[in-house]
């Protein structure tokens, strides 16, 4: 009688460790074969990009970080809760002038999304274009 309230305790021990682990979402759990594109625009506009991006594709930024100053990386979530990462790199050269290639990356929901990413990130590039060599532009549909 006493092996099985020990197997029970186990079990509800198990059980009670397994429920109460919060899920933890990074980016880590992403596709690493990511989506990206190289677009040319200016480096401070694509914190604006990205906005209109987000709002496109019905995302919500959960975190936003710069790594460097040629490189930054946003975390979302979409609607269904499913994590998303983007990442935003240049490569200055010695006479770094605006506009610039700027690599664009993505990877959306925990095993990819080729054809969100796509869409996401071309919402972003056609955002840095029309920013590109002015300081506002009108946001198209």
């Amino acid at each position: 009688m006493s092996r099985l309230w020990a197997r029970a305790a186990i079990l509800v021990a198990l059980c009670i460790g397994g429920c109460a682990t919060p899920p933890s979402f990074s980016h880590a759990v992403h596709n690493p074969a990511y989506t990206y594109i190289v677009v040319k625009g200016d480096w401070n506009d694509v914190g604006a990009a990205v906005a209109v991006g987000i709002g496109a594709l019905y995302l919500s930024i959960t975190d936003a970080r710069q790594i460097d100053e040629n490189e930054v990386e946003y975390d979302f979530v979409d609607v269904i809760d499913q994590p998303g990462f983007f990442t935003a790199r240049r490569n200055p050269g010695p006479e770094s002038t605006a506009p610039e290639y700027i690599e664009l990356g993505a990877s959306i929901g925990r095993f990819g999304d080729e054809k969100r990413e796509r869409e996401f990130l071309e919402a972003v590039a056609r955002r840095l274009g029309d920013l590109a060599g002015v300081d506002v532009a009108p946001i198209r549909d």
